[in-house]
């Protein structure tokens, strides 16, 4: 019976680098409710801004809901049969990615027409890649931390989404002049873009592996078997 025991310890174990990973998931679905809620708290400085209405600026929060269904079918498909590596480089970067072109978007040369498109395109970029992120947290806590631990990393990584859509909310009226009531968009837009920046960087040196060596647990080798085609 002990030697039963001692066979099943070494087949399941914890790393350290879960808690990295943890990281990696949680700063991803932080920067994406940053860029997701920009707007949302300074809606007409927006449309004085970019000279546009305030339909245009709803839809781009709204372009994260439109998007989440069709690509968080596939986010979910990547998830299940490719693991967490490709799924969270692909959501750091089309982050990071969008956030740029949003910065680009204030160039003074562009026309008005141009400006808003861009500003469009960055937000659309970065909307196709928060699926990713948002279905991450349960396949995270079961690949890589043991069933004692799960509760609490799949609460870390989900509540990082709401915890940005607070900051955003917080963070944005701060870059309106109380004297003139005019946007500092370029500030505001690279304040937003740092976290995913970051997080891209950063994911990319800590997703070598999107699983452990060995599972944490009798649970997680179960999940890492799975067969995704299966289970649907």
């Amino acid at each position: 019976m002990q030697d039963e025991k001692s066979v099943l310890e070494e087949n399941y174990r914890t790393y350290a680098k879960r808690w990295l990973v943890l990281g990696s998931v949680v700063i991803c679905n932080l920067s994406g409710a940053l860029i997701w809620l920009t707007f949302t708290a300074v809606p007409y400085p927006t449309v004085e801004y970019y000279n546009t209405d305030l339909a245009t600026v709803n839809g781009l929060s709204l372009v994260f809901m439109i998007s989440a269904i069709p690509v968080g079918a596939v986010a979910t498909i990547v998830l299940e049969k490719y693991g967490l590596k490709p799924a969270l480089l692909i959501s750091a970067w089309l982050t990071a990615i969008g956030g740029g072109l949003r910065i680009i978007s204030v160039i003074e040369s562009i026309p008005p027409t141009g400006k808003i498109a861009l500003l469009f395109v960055g937000q659309t970029i970065c909307a196709l890649g928060q699926p990713f992120t948002m279905y991450a947290p349960a396949k995270t806590a079961s690949t890589w931390f043991a069933d004692d631990q799960r509760t609490l990393a799949n609460t870390f990584a989900s509540v990082a989404n709401p915890v940005g859509v607070v900051i955003a909310g917080l963070v944005s009226p701060t870059f309106v002049s109380s004297t003139t009531g005019e946007l500092d968009m370029l500030n505001l837009l690279i304040t937003m873009a740092v976290p995913a920046a970051a997080g891209a960087v950063y994911t990319t040196c800590v997703m070598t592996s999107g699983e452990p060596p060995l599972p944490p647990s009798a649970g997680g080798d179960k999940t890492k078997k799975e067969v995704f085609g299966k289970g649907i």
